[in-house]
């Protein structure tokens, strides 16, 4: 009791001692400070569905919250002052301590039977475009419930080449072999389950946010590849998204979790730990699609300048034959 006392006295004082103005989270970011109050706290859990009605955890959420609503007001000031590409925005997930987030969305395991160089021979270097945006081929952002970050992944690159909805990532995450809600790998994802054939998600019996392990279901589907092609580099991830969706791993800690826009160039802590998609790229950027919900990035989307390896995001990919 005394150590729920001693937070509460902490929480309540820390939360009114920076006085802000109450923002309306639909505000530009930029233009107006996240509230580091209780009143802006409730506004935040109400804007989002969360409750927590144990006094611990309660305080701990608001500690949390607080915490990153200060981390994102100094990036808003950096970004309000000329002096970062990318902005910051409250989403879903600032309940969550940091290591909340690493544990629960991400989940990249490497595999050892896979290389990712850069020598491989680059595919239509000459003809690829010099921008493509494959967004519209694929359906809506998803929100991952576990760490199957690596079925997510997987599934956007199988869904480019077979159709929007029509590589259920539950089925990959379920009967893929290649990882659980622990983790697990994307690469092997896309070999077994192009392999075996996927279902679509309106066939397979599970919802695309199941948040715990099921029995395979399946016993394969309509979907197809011929393996996986891999690589390393700006060059070559240029141009193999070209070509389509390509899978790619990212250190997914620090500022990550906190993107709201432009273009990102804040710290991503040094471990790949995250599995996303390379969806598109124009002169400058590249285009990014993670798994945490549409309140994430810019609806859930991410850019990245190309030949920084920002996040790693150039060091290891691959994608459907």
């Amino acid at each position: 009791m005394y150590k729920v006392l001693l937070t509460l006295a902490f929480c309540v004082t820390f939360a009114f001692a920076f006085p802000a103005s109450e923002a309306q989270y639909g505000d530009t970011p930029w233009e107006a400070d996240v509230p580091m109050t209780v009143k802006g706290f409730h506004s935040f859990t109400q804007k989002f569905g969360l409750n927590y009605p144990d006094t611990t955890e309660y305080f701990q959420r608001l500690a949390n919250y607080i915490k990153h609503a200060k981390a994102i007001n100094t990036q808003n000031a950096a970004y309000r002052a000329g002096n970062s590409t990318w902005f910051a925005r409250l989403n879903e997930h600032h309940a969550l301590s940091e290591k909340e987030v690493v544990d629960l969305k991400t989940g990249y395991i490497p595999a050892p039977e896979f290389e990712f160089t850069n020598d491989h021979p680059m595919l239509n270097t000459t003809d690829a475009p010099n921008g493509v945006d494959w967004t519209d081929r694929l359906s809506g952002v998803q929100d991952q419930k576990c760490g199957d970050c690596w079925a997510f992944s997987a599934a956007a690159a199988m869904e480019f080449k077979c159709g929007a909805g029509k590589a259920s990532e539950i089925e990959i995450r379920d009967c893929s072999g290649a990882g659980t809600c622990k983790g697990g790998n994307p690469f092997r994802a896309i070999q077994s389950s192009g392999s075996k054939g996927i279902e679509s998600r309106s066939q397979y019996p599970v919802p695309p946010s199941s948040s715990s392990n099921q029995p395979c279901k399946a016993q394969g589907g309509s979907c197809h590849d011929g393996g996986v092609t891999t690589g390393s580099g700006a060059a070559r991830l240029q141009s193999m998204v070209s070509t389509g969706v390509v899978s790619v791993t990212v250190a997914a800690g620090g500022q990550f979790m906190h993107y709201g826009g432009g273009v990102f160039t804040g710290t991503c802590g040094t471990s790949t730990n995250h599995a996303i998609a390379a969806v598109g790229y124009d002169s400058s950027n590249w285009k990014v699609r993670n798994s945490w919900g549409t309140s994430w990035g810019e609806g859930g989307y991410i850019r990245m300048p190309i030949g920084k390896n920002v996040c790693k995001v150039e060091k290891s990919f691959g994608m459907p034959r």
